[in-house]
Formats: structure tokens, C-alpha cells, sequence
């Protein structure tokens, strides 16, 4: 039996196997419709692309189209903002001196960020004060967070804050919750009962959160009271309302 050619080989893919294909090799990149169409079976085409779309097997975005594994996300487009900023802004001169870009200039120069995803992962960005954004006009602009934090201190250590003082209040806000079988206490709480700056907090329960020590908690942020949302952890996304601390031997918290 002879070997099978490369045209032989896609002559027998029917139709979706030949556009997860295509997908399967454009990855992060994605492709337009135009790209997945072939001129001879556009309308077969369409009808299995819009079926591989209902099966949940590819993802479109934006009029682009992805294998599930490589379809960008809210996190994938952040981090490729955050990396285009940074190639276009660096610390070695003084923030006075840069011209913040517009939300148009900086999505042209983000490759693969879809518009329906574009605008969210700014906001992320926003709250979790890597970006700043700057209104003139109508119009939107921003700079990097650490083109001003270059030359600041992150202010007051760690080590600075009593671990049993931490630890102590909240215990004690265990206690004082009516349901005492849930672990988790609001960080509004935590704040309020220790007296500790809420920046300096948010430092000390992510430092503590990745050494496996804290364990933050989005809750239910419709339900949240107001100071509750005041005093959430914004991180990668996410708001965090409610912190579950364990105490590690012989260690600070």
C-alpha cells in the first residue's frame, strides 16, 4: 500500500476536522473567517464552523475564531496590555516627560486582544492599580502605575505589623459571627478591629496568601454592605471580600 499524499490527506478531513485543524495550528493567533472558508465549500464551511461554535469546540471572539485551549481570556488580555505598556513606557525617564497613549493607540499595538475583552481587562488593570487611566476630553488615556512607583518605597514592611495582633482579632471576629461553623471573616472587619492601614493589609494577606497561610474568598459581592466593597482586595480581576488566615509555626502572618 503506498504512502498518502499531503493533498490526498486533506481531501479525506470533512469539514470541521479541516477547520479544527486550522485552528489547532493558528493557536494564540486565531483566524478570520475568511481565513477558515475555502472557495469551493464556503456555505458547508459556515454551517460546520457555526456547529463547532455551538458544540462548544471553538471559541469565537470578536469575528475570530479559536481552538477552546488557545481562545484568549480576561487574564491572557491583561497581561499583553500590561506587557505592551511596558514596552512602550520605561522608568529610566521622569513620568512628567511621557505622553499617556489613548485606548485606541494601545489597541492597535496589543496584538490578539479582542474588543469584547479589551475593555474589561482595562478595568482590571484599573483595580488592581497597574494602570492609570486619564480622562482629556472625551477621551480615555493611560500610563503605567510604575512609572510613579519607579522612585516610591511600598511603604511601611511587613515585618512591621504584630502577627499575633493579626491573628488574635481574627479569631475573635470568629467568635462574634452568628454562623461560627464558617471560616472566613470580611476584610472590612479585619481592618476595622486591627486599626491597620488597608494597603498595608492587602500586602500582608497577598504575601500570606501565597505562601499558603491566607486564603481569600471573593463572596457575594451584590449582597456586600458598602464597606465591604470599600475594603475588598483587588487582584488579577478579582475583588476579594472575605479572608480565611491559618497560623504557620514560629512564623509572622
Amino acid at each position: 500500500m503506498g504512502k498518502i499524499t499531503k493533498q490526498e490527506a486533506k481531501k479525506s478531513l470533512t469539514g470541521k476536522d479541516r477547520l479544527l485543524q486550522l485552528l489547532a495550528r493558528a493557536k494564540e493567533k486565531g483566524r478570520t473567517l475568511s481565513q477558515l472558508l475555502s472557495k469551493k465549500n464556503k456555505k458547508e464551511d459556515q454551517k460546520a464552523l457555526l456547529e463547532l461554535v455551538q458544540e462548544n469546540k471553538v471559541v469565537e471572539l470578536s469575528k475570530r475564531y479559536y481552538a477552546p485551549g488557545y481562545a484568549p481570556n480576561i487574564e491572557t488580555v491583561a497581561d499583553r496590555i500590561e506587557k505592551t505598556l511596558h514596552s512602550i513606557f520605561t522608568t529610566a525617564e521622569k513620568p512628567i516627560e511621557y505622553k499617556p497613549i489613548s485606548k485606541a493607540q494601545l489597541q492597535k499595538k496589543c496584538s490578539n486582544c479582542p474588543e469584547i475583552l479589551f475593555e474589561e481587562a482595562l478595568d482590571c488593570l484599573i483595580a488592581d492599580r497597574i494602570i492609570i487611566p486619564l480622562r482629556i476630553g472625551k477621551i480615555r488615556y493611560y500610563l503605567p502605575m510604575a512609572l510613579f512607583k519607579a522612585n516610591e518605597k511600598d511603604g511601611p514592611p511587613l515585618t512591621s505589623i504584630d502577627p499575633k495582633k493579626i491573628y488574635d482579632a481574627y479569631i475573635q471576629l470568629r467568635k462574634e459571627q452568628v454562623y461560627t461553623n464558617f471560616s472566613h471573616v470580611s476584610i472590612a472587619s479585619l481592618q476595622s478591629k486591627t486599626g491597620i492601614d488597608l494597603n498595608l493589609l492587602h500586602r500582608l494577606l497577598l504575601e500570606q496568601s501565597k505562601k499558603g497561610f491566607a486564603h481569600l474568598f471573593e463572596g457575594d459581592w451584590a449582597l456586600a454592605p458598602k464597606e465591604e466593597k470599600e475594603a475588598a482586595l483587588h487582584f488579577q480581576g478579582k475583588r476579594f471580600l472575605r479572608v480565611k488566615l491559618e497560623q504557620p509555626n514560629n512564623e509572622p502572618l
